[in-house]
């Protein structure tokens, strides 16, 4: 909590997975301490419409709020995306709020599900450490990076045995994204609306 606090005011921040529930309360928040541009991505170019309200409220804080049309599991269009928004400003916070939840009991579990589950959460995580590594200096500039997490990982959740993997593997990328020196954090989410 503090480190975001400190870190990302006043500064730019890119939200993965940024027209979700998560994703948009986070900028909201953001916002509302002093966060003045939100990069919001996401697999359309299209907020939905049950978004378009927590939009305004954002752009009500005074802070732009640019959308793109990016899939965090793409490793070329994000590193592309963390390029063109470089040469703009310095990136000063990200959250990686990206995720799929496909669920289903152990006995069906196959490959697609699973890649399903990995490839917002793990995939994406790899591709916006593989992007940040092409920028020379963007780490130093980074003031944090927070990866949402879930509780599933830990504790487990009844039919989410893929998605609770994807999320133990991100609280593993941010233990070594620390140990690199890396102001990264991974929340553990429980259950929200």
């Amino acid at each position: 909590y503090d480190l975001i606090r400190a870190a990302h005011e006043g500064f730019d921040v890119l939200i993965t997975g940024g027209y979700g529930g998560v994703g948009l309360m986070s900028a909201q928040w953001m916002a509302s301490r002093g966060a003045r541009t939100i990069v919001v991505t996401g697999r359309s170019g299209q907020v939905p419409p049950r978004s378009q309200g927590a939009i305004s409220l954002i752009e009500g804080f005074g802070a732009e709020v640019r959308v793109a049309a990016v899939d965090v599991s793409d490793r070329e269009a994000m590193a592309a995306l963390l390029c063109q928004l470089r040469q703009e400003k310095p990136i000063r916070g990200i959250m990686h709020a990206a995720g799929v939840i496909a669920d289903g009991p152990f006995t069906e579990i196959d490959a697609d599900r699973v890649q399903r589950s990995f490839a917002a959460k793990v995939d994406g995580i790899a591709n916006l450490v593989a992007g940040l590594d092409r920028l020379d200096g963007a780490w130093d500039e980074l003031g944090f990076l927070l990866l949402t997490s879930s509780m599933s990982g830990a504790l487990g959740v009844s039919l989410q045995g893929t998605y609770a993997a994807a999320n133990t593997e991100l609280d593993g990328w941010a233990a070594d994204l620390r140990a690199r020196g890396v102001q990264a954090c991974a929340m553990q989410l429980g259950p929200i609306e």
